[in-house]
C-alpha cells in the first residue's frame, strides 16, 4: 500500500513536471532548439547534488546500480550491526564486504539516510525523466522501491527486535525481505506491470518471499491503476500522441453501450463492377487507406477491402470514360476483376458492446474496423470513436 500511495505521487509530479516544462518558454525553447544544452544542465544539477563530498555522502552516492541493490537486499538488520550509527564514519573507499557502511553516516542514522535518499531521488528522478534521452527507466524505479522497503523493514526490526510472533511461533524481521517487496511493488505500480513480481524472485533467488511479493505488487498496482496512468501512459498523454485510454471491467456502462451508437455511417464502399469513374469519386471523398468492397451496386454484402494504393495504381491503368482517344490507356476493366481485393478477417456486429470493440482494438493494435449487420456494411469504427 505505500509503494502504491508513493506510486501515485510519483505518476501525478512527473506528469505535471513533464507538462511544466513544455509550457515553460525556456525549457521549451531549450528543448526545441538546444537540446544538448538542456541536457547538459540538467545533468550538472543532479551531479552536483548527487556528489560524494557533498550531499551525496547522506545518499550512499558512491554505490553503483549494482551495488544499491546489494546492499539493500542485505539479509543483515543494519540496526544490530551499529548500534550506534552516528560513530561511524564513511571509509576512504567502498568495502564490498561491508556496502552497509555506505548508509551510514555519523551525522544521521541509517533511517535519515534512507528517508533523505528517497527524499532526494523522488524528483531527481522525475526531473531526470524530462531529458530528451533513453529513459533507461526501470533500474532507478527499481532501487527506488528497495529503499521504501528497505526503510519499511528496518523501521518493523527496530520496533519489533524479537521478532514478530506468529501461531506461537517468533520469526525474526529480515528488513531485505522488505526491500524485495518494496522493489517489486513500487517498479510494478509505476509501470502497471504484474510481471515485476516474477522477475524479482528469478533474479535474486529469493523464492521463500514469493507470496508477499505478489500480494505487494498486487496491492500496488490496485491503489495506482484505480487513480494514475503508468509512466508510458503519461507521457504519451503529455505529448498528445495517439492514445486508447483503458476501460476498467469494473466500469459497466462499457458493456451497455453498443457499436451501433458511436459507428461512422457514412463510409466510402466500393463496388466489384465499379470502373474508372467510381474509383476516382471514392479517393475524392475519403483519405482513408483502404476501402471497403461490396458485391455490387445494390447489394451491400462485404467481401473484402483494397488498399489506396492499388485504387492509385488502377487509375494510372486504366481510362477515363470522358478522355481524348490519343491519352486513354490500353487497358479497360472493373475493380474486381483488376485489384487484389482482401478478405474481412475481423468485423464488428453493431450489437457489440463498447468494452469488446475496445478491448480488439486494444489488443490488436487496430486502427479500423468493418461494421456488418448479416453480413451488409453498415458502418465502421476507428479509434477516433473508441476513444
Amino acid at each position: 500500500a505505500v509503494c502504491g500511495l508513493v506510486g501515485c505521487a510519483y505518476l501525478f509530479c512527473q506528469r505535471w513536471l513533464l507538462a511544466a516544462v513544455k509550457e515553460n518558454w525556456l525549457t521549451a525553447k531549450l528543448l526545441a532548439t538546444d537540446k544538448p544544452v538542456y541536457t547538459v544542465l540538467v545533468v550538472l544539477l543532479l551531479a552536483s547534488v548527487t556528489f560524494p563530498p557533498g550531499l551525496g555522502q547522506l545518499m550512499a552516492s558512491r554505490l553503483t546500480m549494482k551495488e544499491y541493490l546489494t546492499s539493500l537486499f542485505d539479509n543483515r538488520t543494519w540496526g544490530t550491526l551499529v548500534p550506534n550509527t552516528s560513530a561511524v564514519s564513511n571509509p576512504p573507499g567502498v568495502d564490498p564486504g561491508a556496502l552497509w557502511q555506505e548508509w551510514c553516516h555519523p551525522s544521521a542514522t541509517i533511517f535519515g539516510t534512507l528517508a533523505f535518499f528517497l527524499l532526494m531521488k523522488f524528483w531527481m528522478l522525475i526531473l531526470a525523466t524530462t531529458l530528451p534521452l533513453p529513459a533507461g527507466y526501470f533500474m532507478p524505479i527499481f532501487i527506488y522501491g528497495a529503499a521504501i522497503g528497505r526503510l519499511v523493514g528496518e523501521t518493523v526490526a527496530l520496533l519489533f527486535p524479537q521478532g514478530l510472533r506468529w501461531e506461537g511461533d517468533q520469526h525474526p524481521v529480515i528488513p531485505s525481505g522488505y526491500a524485495l517487496a518494496g522493489a517489486a511493488a513500487f517498479s510494478g505500480s509505476v509501470t502497471h506491470a504484474i510481471s515485476t513480481a516474477l522477475l524479482v524472485c528469478e533474479a535474486t533467488g529469493h523464492l521463500g518471499h514469493v507470496l508477499p511479493v505478489v500480494v505487494a505488487v498486487l496491492v500496488a498496482n490496485a491503489i495506482t491503476q484505480k487513480h494514475q496512468p503508468s509512466f508510458y501512459d503519461g507521457t504519451i498523454i503529455v505529448k498528445k500522441l495517439p492514445y486508447l485510454p483503458r476501460i476498467r471491467s469494473r466500469h459497466m456502462a462499457s458493456y451497455q453501450v453498443v457499436v451501433e451508437e458511436f459507428m461512422e455511417r457514412q463510409v466510402v464502399a466500393l463496388a466489384k463492377s465499379g470502373g474508372f469513374e467510381e474509383v476516382l469519386v471514392a479517393l475524392d471523398a475519403s483519405a482513408a487507406d483502404e476501402y471497403p468492397v461490396v458485391e455490387s451496386a445494390g447489394s451491400s454484402t462485404l467481401v473484402g477491402t483494397v488498399s489506396r494504393a492499388q485504387l492509385v495504381a488502377f487509375l494510372q491503368s486504366h481510362e477515363h470514360p470522358q478522355a481524348p482517344p490519343g491519352e486513354k490507356p490500353a487497358t479497360a476493366g472493373t475493380l474486381g476483376d483488376d485489384c487484389a481485393i482482401e478478405p474481412i478477417m475481423l468485423q464488428l456486429s453493431p450489437w457489440t458492446s463498447l468494452h469488446q470493440a475496445h478491448h480488439l482494438f486494444e489488443l490488436l493494435k487496430l486502427q479500423r474496423i468493418f461494421v456488418t449487420r448479416f453480413g451488409e456494411l453498415v458502418g465502421a469504427v476507428s479509434r477516433v470513436e473508441v476513444r
